[in-house]
């Protein structure tokens, strides 16, 4: 199971290197929790700590929880694009003295259908 730990680990450092805790001498808590320390923080550890809550609550989901979580890098807002494998060609190359649509378990227009 995919963890939220990257993302957190990079909002501790963002939090850390942030004027609230670094000038004002604030806890990293403290900075999330105050709605007005929260919304003095720079857009990047704002951006972080958006994703931090979003996978943390996709934890939860029911429809991700067998799928897992999409970790990207920060600064990239797409989950990676899936790409099935290409059954075709793996039907064909096989072997066995048969092809896919022959012994009836091909997939494709050409499976199960007699031409005569």
């Amino acid at each position: 199971m995919a963890t939220c730990t990257p993302i957190r680990s990079a909002l501790a450092d963002c939090l850390l290197a942030s004027p609230c805790v670094a000038q004002q001498g604030h806890s990293a808590q403290d900075c999330l929790r105050d709605h007005n320390l929260r919304d003095a923080l720079p857009d990047e550890c704002k951006g972080m700590y958006r994703s931090y809550v979003e996978c943390r609550r996709s934890m939860l989901d029911m429809r991700k929880r067998f799928r897992g979580n999409f970790l990207s890098p920060p600064g990239v807002t797409s989950s990676p694009a899936y790409t099935p494998a290409d059954s075709g060609a793996n039907a064909e190359s096989t072997g066995g003295g048969g092809t896919a649509s022959s012994s009836g378990l091909g997939a494709g227009p050409s499976a199960g259908i007699n031409p005569s």
